[in-house]
């Protein structure tokens, strides 16, 4: 434990943990006691997503391009296996009533292989959602064989897509779970409900919004607490006294 705490002092808990989890390796290995420690608690991975002003440089960017179609799913609330596992021919697209129906999924197994099932993730994720973007309807209407997979591109394609169009419009690397994020974001500034975008984006475990919409507000009262700090800045300036008054 005093290796410990001292090495958490040189390096990072994640950089630590690796190689305590090497150390550990090496001792069961050779059939070696393992002792008790605690190690510092690795800070969870900074998820990023685009802020609503942000979405329309990401539209422009993506337009056209071979992963348009999966990237504007995702923006539309769709994990990345419900948009492989999205099929013209089982009428999962209604392009009519402008909608998208959210059944099968296609995952990768232990093997690394791509294995189509009927079941979604939770109850809540086979849904109907509606298209929201109209420039996803318009690709979608583009596409000329409405036969097989809706997404029939390689499935590293979105994610090259994604990350070039963040490229060429300075935004943040977000990937395909950062647009889904970005759903969630763009429907907490416009006011809808958690109730609500648990419906569309198919969350079942209300922690998870709780979690999304509570780090947007804490951001957002942080932002209102600078504005009102620059107000009295501007206002005031330094002309505060510190006059006592008597009652």
């Amino acid at each position: 434990q005093r290796v410990i705490n001292t090495e958490a002092k040189l390096c990072s808990p994640r950089t630590l943990k690796n190689a305590w989890g090497f150390v550990k390796s090496v001792l069961r290995e050779n059939d070696m006691d393992i002792p008790r420690v605690t190690l510092p608690a690795v800070p969870p991975a900074k998820k990023e997503w685009l802020e609503p002003e942000q979405i329309p440089l990401f539209l422009r960017e993506i337009k056209g391009k071979p992963g348009e179609i999966p990237a504007l799913m995702a923006l539309n609330s769709m994990r990345r296996s419900e948009i492989f596992g999205c099929n013209w021919d089982d009428g999962d697209i209604d392009l009519e009533r402008d909608e998208i129906r959210v059944r099968g999924v296609l995952t990768i197994d232990k093997d690394n292989h791509y294995v189509e099932r009927e079941a979604n993730k939770n109850y809540a994720s086979s849904r109907v959602i509606p298209i929201l973007i109209p420039q996803l309807h318009d690709a979608l209407a583009a596409v000329e064989d409405k036969h097989g997979p809706v997404v029939t591109c390689d499935p590293t394609t979105p994610y090259k897509q994604i990350r070039a169009a963040c490229e060429r419009a300075g935004l943040p690397n977000v990937g395909v779970h950062g647009l889904r994020h970005s759903f969630a974001s763009l429907a907490y500034q416009l006011g809808l409900s958690e109730m609500e975008t648990m419906r569309i984006g198919g969350w079942s475990d209300y922690g998870t919004m709780r979690r999304i919409y509570t780090h947007l507000s804490q951001r957002d009262a942080l932002r209102s607490e600078n504005r009102m700090r620059d107000y009295f800045r501007e206002q005031c300036g330094d002309n505060s006294t510190d006059e006592s008054i008597n009652d």
